[in-house]
Order: structure tokens, then C-alpha cells, then sequence
């Protein structure tokens, strides 16, 4: 079943090749008729997919790369982002964190609020909190302890840092 991955029969006239390379679907339809019968199809559907799979291999990098200096908050694991929300037109401050737990990168925001109605004040105290949640986990990590992100629900009502 492995051989014919992406490859689907939706009717009875062809197959169908579906791709996701980089968050972008590559899709083609390879008719019977038109490829001289059922083998032939799923023949040239087999080497259109690998194809494309082989290209997306050339294309791919191991890692990112470096973040630019508007996003930058100078603290490991902490970048400030701007987040559109396209329904509702709005633009959000937001403070991510990043770090590892049991293999698996994870991550937490941290949302000042909109763009238009954040003040200096709460853009400050919702990076304080980001760089304190980020500085608990290195302490666990380096101290062997277990990290308990839950610990920061009820952050915006209570401060958490020094």
C-alpha cells in the first residue's frame, strides 16, 4: 500500500495525485483514456508523485533561518510577533515562548492585547511574564525538576515575575 501513498482512484476514469510539499498542495489527475489504460495511468500517476517528492527533497532545509530583528526580544526561547486575525481585521502584540518537553518542541503565547489598544504597561508586563515562564523552564531543566507551564493560567491577573 505504501508503493501508491498520495495516490487515489476517486472515480472510475483516472487516478488522482495529491502532494503536500511545504504547506502547499500539488494535485494532478492522470485519466485512463488518456494514458492508454489503467496501468499506464497509475504508472505515470507513481512517476509524477515521486517527481514532485524528489523536487520538494532538493528544496527542503534542515533548519530555519535566522529570525529577523523586529521579532527579536534579545531572550532565548522569547519572540515578540504580530498576529493577524483576518475575521475580525485585527492586529495582536504577543509574546511567544518556546522550549522543549520530552523530544517535542512546544510552545505558549502570550497575548498583550490589540495592536491599537496596547499600552506600554501591559506590553511590558506581558513580556516579563514570557521571559519569567521561559527562565522557570531552563531552572527545571538545569535543577532536573519537572516544568509546570499550567502554573501560568492566570497570568494576566497575577505577576509573576520580580
Amino acid at each position: 500500500m505504501a508503493r501508491y501513498k498520495n495516490i487515489t482512484e476517486p472515480d472510475q476514469w483516472g487516478y488522482q495525485v495529491r502532494v503536500v510539499i511545504n504547506g502547499t498542495e500539488h494535485s494532478r489527475y492522470f485519466s485512463h483514456r488518456k494514458h492508454g489504460g489503467r496501468r499506464k495511468s497509475l504508472r505515470a500517476a507513481v512517476e509524477w508523485r515521486d517527481e514532485k517528492l524528489a523536487q520538494a527533497a532538493k528544496e527542503r532545509t534542515r533548519f530555519r533561518g535566522p529570525q529577523s530583528n523586529n521579532h527579536s526580544t534579545r531572550v532565548a526561547g522569547v519572540s515578540r510577533v504580530i498576529k493577524n486575525d483576518k475575521r475580525k481585521g485585527t492586529q495582536y502584540v504577543v509574546y511567544q515562548v518556546f522550549w522543549m518537553e520530552r523530544g517535542k518542541p512546544r510552545n505558549k503565547s502570550f497575548s498583550a492585547g490589540p495592536l491599537k489598544e496596547v499600552t506600554a504597561e501591559m506590553e511590558e508586563h506581558t513580556l516579563k511574564t514570557a521571559i519569567q515562564f521561559r527562565s522557570e523552564y531552563e531552572q527545571s531543566v538545569l535543577g532536573g525538576n519537572s516544568f509546570r507551564p499550567n502554573r501560568y493560567r492566570n497570568w494576566r491577573n497575577e505577576r509573576m515575575y520580580d
